[in-house]
Order: C-alpha cells, then sequence, then structure tokens
C-alpha cells in the first residue's frame, strides 16, 4: 500500500487533532476536580465572611486562612491522584499544590495592602485575580476554561456592582455555584 503526500498529511493532522483532544480531556478532568474543591470551600467561606461580619469581623481572616490550608492540602491529593500522574511528578512529592495557593494568597495581599483596598475590594479582588488566571492558562489548555475565567470575572463585577450588602452571599452561590458547574461540566 502507498500513501501518497496528501493523505500521509491527511493522516499526520488527524494524529494531531487527536493528541490536543487527549491532551484537553486530561487537563479538563484534572482541572474540573480543583475547581469543584475550591468552589465548595469558596462558598463555605463567603457565606462565613456574610455572616460573621457583623458579629465577629475580627475571625473572617482565620477563615480564609483555614480555607486555603484545607484546599492546598487536598490540592496535593488531587495532583497525587490524578490519572496523568506519571506526568505531574516523576520524583515522588509534590509541594507545587501547596505553594500554589499560598503564594496567589500572599501576592494579593500585598496588593490589598498597597491599594488600600476595603473588604468589599478585597472580596472581588481575588476571584477576579483568579478569573483572569484561568482565562489565560485556557488560552493554551482549552477554550472552556476562557470560558469559565471569564464567566466567573463577570459575576464578580455583576455582583460587585449590584448585589448590595449580600455581595459575599452573592460570591457564596454565585461565585462557589459557578466554579463547582463548571467543575462538573468539564469532568464530564
Amino acid at each position: 500500500m502507498v500513501v501518497d503526500r496528501k493523505e500521509a498529511g491527511a493522516l499526520l493532522s488527524d494524529v494531531a487533532g487527536t493528541e490536543r483532544r487527549v491532551r484537553e480531556f486530561l487537563v479538563y478532568s484534572n482541572t474540573g476536580g480543583h475547581l469543584i474543591l475550591w468552589g465548595v470551600l469558596w462558598a463555605l467561606a463567603y457565606t462565613g465572611t456574610q455572616f460573621l461580619t457583623p458579629v465577629r469581623p475580627h475571625w473572617i481572616g482565620l477563615l480564609w486562612l483555614g480555607a486555603v490550608t484545607i484546599g492546598a492540602v487536598l490540592s496535593i491529593l488531587l495532583v497525587r491522584n490524578a490519572p496523568d500522574k506519571a506526568q505531574t511528578s516523576p520524583r515522588g512529592f509534590d509541594l507545587r499544590p501547596a505553594i500554589a495557593p499560598f503564594a496567589f494568597l500572599v501576592f494579593g495581599g500585598i496588593w490589598i495592602a498597597l491599594g488600600h483596598l476595603g473588604p468589599r475590594e478585597q472580596a472581588a479582588f481575588y476571584p477576579t485575580l483568579f478569573g483572569v488566571l484561568i482565562f489565560v492558562i485556557g488560552l493554551w489548555a482549552g477554550r472552556w476554561l476562557v470560558f469559565c475565567g471569564a464567566g466567573l470575572f463577570v459575576l464578580t463585577l455583576g455582583g460587585y456592582f449590584w448585589s448590595g450588602e449580600w455581595f459575599e452571599l452573592w460570591m457564596a452561590i454565585v461565585g462557589g455555584g459557578f466554579l463547582i458547574g463548571t467543575g462538573l461540566w468539564l469532568r464530564r
């Protein structure tokens, strides 16, 4: 059997398309679990923030630190149990999933302090930053992450401007729910 140049090009194109779809599937399935995890933590922490603000505002920082710590530990477990685990850390224990949320927290904390952001602005800063991060990752990893990042960004700004005193609850239900829903959809 002889294959001419056109047929060979078409076959190589099919192989490249299959490789792209498999890589996208692996990214989506692994990312979906992280979005679900952080969506649940997000919903719980924003709900706690909504109801602690009037009675125990000094506990809010500890609440969020606890949520990030739990998320970091569970992210390590998600990475260790990922289907393509051989590519994430061939040499053993991988600390990157634990370091990333804290790096994100420190980066945001510095800019919140430098910008003298109030509580409402702080509550909107991290989700918009997270939305942009997902958007940028999606430019390389897959278009649904682009939509997820943009959606999170837009929903956060919508809540910031229109939810009034219920912004934290908006972020718990709409922001957390959006992350959970997107995570479930990506894992399908």
